[in-house]
């Protein structure tokens, strides 16, 4: 089993410095095989926090605070119900039914 979290590990954040994003997807989505959602949003969270701050100031002179203030403003405002979501409700539910979002957004992506 431990070698799941170490495969999902190297991929994630090798596509991460790639390319500065996907992490999440990619680790979520190799850990969504043998692991309960609630084990594994905290632990991305914990290995993404110093690359993201990494990105961030290497990019700071970029950034664009129309852009990113409300970004920043949503994230903080869905965290804490996500936290809270995440214990309440089943898990498998949860995986299908954001599995069906991520197709709709691809799908829709393709046809624009």
């Amino acid at each position: 089993m431990f070698w799941i979290w170490i495969l999902a590990t190297l991929s994630a954040f090798f596509l991460k410095g790639l390319c500065g994003f996907a992490n999440t997807m990619v680790f979520d989505s190799i850990l969504g095989f043998a692991v309960n959602n609630v084990n594994i949003s905290p632990i991305e969270l914990i290995l993404g926090f110093p690359t993201n701050i990494i990105l961030a100031w290497q990019n700071r002179k970029k950034l664009d605070y129309k852009v990113w203030v409300p970004i920043v403003i949503l994230i903080l405002m869905g965290s804490i119900p996500g936290a809270l979501l995440l214990k309440e409700v089943n898990a498998k539910g949860l995986k299908i039914f954001f599995g069906i979002m991520v197709v709709l957004v691809g799908i829709e992506m393709l046809l624009r």
